[in-house]
């Protein structure tokens, strides 16, 4: 009879891999020796081996604590392509797995030929070796009627299936962990916005190509399905671990801009203000008026006319809440030099910061008095749009 090694990278084979793991009996060891006289040159040798492959399963073994540590809170994952985690955890118990079907060839007894009935089948190692399926000879002297060398070999053994059977519960732990964290709603939007936040703050790039208008966010994967599915509880639990970070990333994405547009606002504003969008009206009144601030500055030469002062711009971005978050090329190139119509030059990025790096702090008078120079302007202009609107009715 053959035996076959090949095993499915199946949830259900995990556990059976661990039944077998669990009916280890060093006893069979025993009636292995005899049904494959193995030599005591082959006892030494495969107890060396086991010796290598206990060293591997360690490597692997923390590997895969540190693995359990993160996955399960990850929502989006670069681990699970396959959209399986059983595959991702049998991969990464290869080794382990690998020399755990070499004992077990080892350990299949000999057949001496097969039925014309027999030619192409091919019995799997793990139902029958005789380690770990009762199926052996219990020996009449027991092990100490045996050399030393065998008793070492039962030894190693016994400690190879051991922890043979710990990396398979730790295996099976992370999956009964993701199914727990699938069907907890509360756990499941945690780690979702969690993963979003942590998604936005290495999105600069990308949302500075689009804030230049070099990129257009399409409708993602993962947005279709949550716009396909009725509730955000189920959308959560049906991709949970079922995208990797970049689609996750463009999901991010296109949910903050869809939202901004939905309340009004450009893309460039979607994504600098997208937990506040009621506060960009007021920038965007600000920038109409901005030079009501008196922000003139140095004199260029070149052109004849001032700029913008640097430390001006440096405490308008402190308002708005851009300074330290990343976001200030975005916002003095691509937005306020975008929409801003005044009487003076704009800025580079390097002007701006410069100028905070001489003399601008958050707390500092300056920054209060500006704040309630901005202030009295949007007061100004929101009492007259008010007596705009009280015209128009009236009329």
């Amino acid at each position: 009879m053959k035996y076959s090694t090949i095993v499915e990278h199946s949830e259900d084979n995990l556990q059976m891999i661990l039944d077998k793991a669990s009916d280890f009996e060093r006893e069979a060891i025993l009636d292995g020796v005899i049904s494959r006289r193995l030599s005591l040159y082959d006892i030494e040798q495969l107890t060396n081996d086991i010796k290598e492959y206990r060293a591997k399963m360690k490597r692997e073994y923390l590997s895969l604590v540190a693995f359990g540590k993160t996955f399960n809170r990850q929502f989006a994952t670069d681990n699970n392509k396959c959209f399986e985690t059983a595959k991702i955890l049998f991969w990464k118990i290869r080794s382990c797995l690998h020399e755990t079907k070499r004992i077990f060839l080892k350990f299949c007894k000999r057949c001496q030929g097969q039925s014309r009935y027999e030619v192409n089948y091919k019995a799997s190692v793990f139902s029958h070796n005789i380690l770990c399926n009762k199926g052996y000879m219990p020996d009449l002297f027991g092990e100490e009627s045996f050399p030393e060398a065998v008793s070492e070999l039962c030894s190693e053994m016994e400690a190879f299936f051991n922890e043979l059977t710990e990396c398979i519960k730790l295996c099976i732990g992370i999956l009964q962990t993701e199914d727990d964290t699938r069907n907890d709603p509360a756990l499941l939007l945690q780690i979702y916005n969690k993963d979003a936040e942590d998604t936005r703050s290495s999105q600069r790039e990308i949302i500075r190509q689009i804030s230049q208008g070099k990129l257009k966010i399409a409708i993602d994967p993962m947005s279709q399905q949550k716009k396909s599915t009725k509730t955000l509880q189920a959308f959560l639990a049906e991709t949970f671990h079922k995208f990797d970070t970049a689609e996750f990333s463009l999901h991010i994405l296109y949910t903050d801009i869809e939202k901004g547009l939905n309340n009004g606002l450009d893309e460039t504003e979607a994504l600098l203000w997208k937990n506040n969008p009621d506060f960009v009206p007021q920038i965007r009144l600000v920038i109409e008026h901005f030079d009501e601030l008196d922000p003139k500055g140095r004199l260029d030469k070149a052109s004849g006319m001032h700029k913008i002062d640097g430390d001006i711009m440096a405490k308008f971005m402190d308002w708005c809440h851009i300074s330290n978050t990343g976001y200030e090329k975005v916002f003095i190139e691509n937005y306020f030099n975008k929409h801003y119509n005044g009487q003076y030059l704009t800025l580079k990025t390097n002007t701006v910061n410069t100028a905070k790096n001489k003399s601008h702090s958050k707390h500092d008078d300056k920054q209060v008095e500006f704040n309630q120079k901005i202030e009295q302007l949007l007061t100004k202009y929101e009492k007259e749009e008010q007596r705009k609107r009280n015209q128009a009715v009236n009329f």
